[in-house]
């Protein structure tokens, strides 16, 4: 819920938005790994957030001390980014002038992509038994889907697969780097974007692998000067999924009747939608009443309610803001917060040290030396801390579920083939 782009002043906004997102891209521009680093969607949608939020306090919609506010949030975010902790560095083996490159064997690596796979295969039957065969030509509607996936205990088909978000493309692009298991590689990219389109509602999540592998490629090349990412290998993935968001887009703008051109700029401006709804149209006032225990235990709804210290909460906090300000009632659903709103609802102005610790906690992942799948993980969550915590929250869940799963396929792997890492090192 955002303004509708024809009462929006079209000049008037993309000058705001320019002067927020040119300056970042400026002030981060030695911090960058690649072309698709993480990073720069990251400041994308913080600069969407901060020009609706500056364009309605220019257009009048907005009070002064929040836009105040917000600049000094994404100021203390800059100044904690620049300000990281330093991890201390492990001592560097002899003829060696880096640390070393640490990521699992062959056999680990294998039995992972198998267990990644039948995770997904698991959750794919449980969709069809659950909403039927219309899943596979369109006919089920998205938003019963999600909450047959979500509601009733349920939850655990959808988690065992949220894990292969997090290791598919990482573990894909070991298998064939480090032993060039060509094969099981090209089934597994095949069966996951074949799986993402028919089982996923979020097709162009697809496009966003290109962060992902980005990540990868950082890696590679920090620890052993390996170049993984060209334009040929870009354009591939690019393709696959910008096909794949074309198809949504082309199916829902034919139901609605407006061009690909609006929805998408629709869209983009809707990525400040959770701040808008919070400061330009006043949602902070639905939790008047809140004290901080209960802001506290909305915000950790997700872990809190899982392992059954409270009850789940009927609206998540942004849906109960939105039936605040529109008296529409959807479970599940709701604008993303970003750092600003979730700062502010939790601490009030002392949400800027709440952003000040983000980007704290931003630059120091992704300055840390650890291992190969460790650094993926973490650089893949934290940047989600940014847009909404439950997603984080969903995220660790699934990785703690895995983690017994991962001991087990270490154990069998320590019997039988006595270790389960390979350790290279560039010298």
């Amino acid at each position: 819920m955002v303004p509708k782009l024809l009462e929006l002043n079209v000049g008037l906004y993309l000058l705001v938005f320019i002067g927020a997102f040119l300056p970042l891209l400026f002030i981060f521009r030695k911090q960058y790994w690649n072309l698709f680093d993480p990073l720069i969607l990251l400041l994308f949608s913080l600069a969407f957030n901060v020009s609706i939020a500056a364009y309605t306090y220019l257009t009048g919609d907005m009070q002064g001390r929040f836009m105040v506010y917000i600049l000094l949030c994404m100021v203390a975010f800059v100044l904690g980014f620049f300000s990281y902790i330093r991890v201390k560095e492990p001592a560097v083996p002899p003829l060696q002038d880096e640390v070393v490159f640490t990521g699992p064997d062959r056999f680990m690596t294998t039995a992972l992509i198998v267990t990644n796979i039948l995770f997904i295969t698991i959750n794919n039957l449980f969709l069809l038994y659950s909403v039927g065969l219309g899943i596979l030509t369109g006919d089920v509607n998205p938003d019963l889907a999600k909450v047959t996936l979500s509601q009733g205990g349920a939850g655990i088909f959808q988690k065992v697969a949220w894990i292969s978000k997090f290791i598919i493309v990482p573990l894909c692009a070991h298998a064939f780097y480090m032993f060039r298991m060509k094969k099981l590689v090209l089934f597994t990219l095949a069966y996951f974007v074949f799986s993402s389109m028919v089982f996923s509602f979020s097709k162009s999540g697809l496009l966003f692998m290109l962060f992902d592998f980005s990540i990868v490629a950082y890696y590679y090349s920090r620890y052993l000067g390996m170049k993984l990412i060209n334009f040929g290998k870009m354009f591939v993935f690019a393709g696959i999924g910008g096909g794949a968001a074309l198809i949504v887009l082309l199916n829902v703008t034919s139901k609605y009747g407006v061009s690909i051109s609006e929805l998408l700029a629709e869209r983009f401006i809707a990525t400040g939608s959770g701040t808008y709804q919070f400061f330009s149209m006043d949602g902070y006032r639905a939790f008047a009443n809140f004290d901080f225990v209960t802001r506290i235990q909305n915000y950790l709804d997700v872990i809190l309610s899982t392992f059954k210290i409270k009850a789940w909460e009927p609206l998540g906090y942004m849906a109960y803001m939105t039936e605040y300000l529109t008296g529409l009632n959807a479970p599940g659903f709701g604008a993303n917060p970003y750092l600003f709103v979730d700062g502010y609802f939790l601490f009030g102005w002392g949400g800027i040290v709440y952003c000040f610790v983000l980007g704290l906690l931003l630059r120091t992942v992704r300055s840390m030396k650890t291992g190969y799948l460790r650094f993926f993980i973490f650089n893949t969550i934290v940047p989600q801390l940014f847009a909404d915590p439950g997603i984080v929250q969903h995220s660790i869940i699934a990785l703690l579920l895995f983690v017994p799963v991962y001991l087990l396929i270490k154990v069998v792997a320590d019997i039988y083939h006595k270790k389960t890492t390979i350790t290279l090192a560039r010298i």
